[in-house]
């Protein structure tokens, strides 16, 4: 899903933590911890100049008890940074990097070959400060030397949460801002789950943390309710607005005869909740209810081009890939050398699946966030055939 997007998403406060500490003392980072949160710290830098130059940038890594490793990349806002709100991106996958967002939908800088980059006057930071955010683990250019992955929505949550926290210690200007979750495919599951997790804290009595000022989620062609969404694909590619098979033939009506059985495979995914039924019933939605669609040389996430031969469907993401590799651009943002850039990550991709994350209604959270005056956007573009927008809409 590409988008050139400004979305309206504003007091500057400071907040003194008297569990928390920030080190100045290192050349390359600061520290910043809170003793609310002991397994947890972030490692901060400014840096000078890439991809946007004019605004204050910031990167570093949210550590989780030494093994995991969440990088984050931070832009100021273009325009009165010090009222704008306060946002974080966060691509889908699962597994998806939040920094291929960043260069190549909604950033600061668009990628333009494999060693360059260009100003995006369409960035979304011309009205949010804004943070993109690699997680889980093993995300982007997060790292992991732990044998667990995490492979659910409500556990990375409390990452992030803590995430949040610290960041905070370190920011307090942005801590009584309105801030916002936003998202994209998987990124349904994930800005619901922590949304919620974030709001039952702020609600929790005898809260200890800072509050954070949640004002909405954004969710764009997001996967919210998979039982539903994915018994929609055979209507899409067959009758949908730019529709690539006949309604009439064989082969729609072949789609449309096995939505009953996927049906009957995802209730046992969600009856027994293991592997070994949640990974047939995944597969049959995402496989058995699209068989043929690579046939069609099409792109799944704009099915009005064609897909031939390039990363994704798109050459930017190979560009990305390059470029983030990069040595150069890995000594500039603070990034281990070891440390390999991968725009998707099948592990974290496959141990969701295995999971059944992909499984789970997200509905009952929206409801509650909408109940407890957490505005939510649900934004579905047309053209794409991964996450389409009829069930959406």
């Amino acid at each position: 899903m590409i988008f050139n997007l400004l979305t309206v998403l504003s007091l500057t406060v400071s907040y003194a933590f008297a569990d928390s500490s920030v080190d100045r003392g290192s050349k390359t980072f600061e520290y910043v911890t809170a003793a609310s949160f002991p397994d947890y710290q972030i490692r901060v830098r400014q840096l000078d100049s890439p991809c946007d130059p004019a605004v204050r940038q910031y990167t570093g890594y949210l550590d989780v008890s030494e093994d995991k490793h969440l990088f984050f990349w931070f832009f100021e806002s273009r325009n009165d940074p010090h009222k704008a709100p306060l946002s974080t991106w966060l691509s889908g996958g699962p597994g998806g990097s939040s920094i291929l967002g960043l260069l190549f939908e909604n950033g600061p800088c668009t990628v333009t070959s494999a060693n360059s980059t260009s100003w995006n006057p369409y960035s979304w930071n011309e009205v949010s400060n804004m943070i993109y955010l690699d997680q889980p683990a093993g995300t982007g250019y997060s790292y992991s030397t732990s044998p667990h992955t995490v492979d659910s929505s409500q556990e990375a949550a409390k990452d992030f949460y803590a995430f949040m926290q610290l960041f905070l210690i370190r920011f307090p200007q942005y801590a009584d801002r309105a801030f916002h979750i936003l998202s994209e495919s998987h990124g349904g599951q994930y800005a619901t789950n922590f949304a919620s997790y974030m709001n039952r804290r702020n609600n929790a009595p005898g809260r200890i943390a800072q509050r954070i000022n949640l004002e909405s989620i954004l969710i764009i062609n997001g996967l919210v309710n998979a039982a539903i969404q994915d018994t929609t694909s055979p209507e899409y590619a067959c009758s949908g607005p730019y529709a690539f098979w006949d309604k009439n033939g064989e082969h729609c009506k072949t789609l449309h005869s096995r939505i009953p059985r996927f049906r009957k495979l995802f209730q046992q995914c969600r009856d027994f909740g293991t592997p070994l039924t949640c990974v047939p019933a995944m597969i049959y939605g995402s496989v058995g209810l699209q068989e043929g669609f690579e046939e069609t040389g099409l792109n799944r996430f704009d099915v009005r081009k064609s897909c031939v031969g390039i990363t994704h469907c798109y050459k930017e993401v190979g560009w990305a890939q390059t470029y983030l590799n990069s040595s150069k651009i890995k000594a500039a943002l603070g990034v281990p050398t070891e440390v390999n850039y991968h725009w998707i990550s099948v592990n974290i991709s496959q141990a969701f699946t295995r999971a059944g994350d992909d499984t789970h209604d997200a509905m009952p959270a929206v409801q509650q966030l909408l109940e407890d005056g957490v505005r939510v956007l649900n934004l579905a573009g047309d053209t794409d055939f991964a996450s389409n927008f009829i069930a959406i809409t």
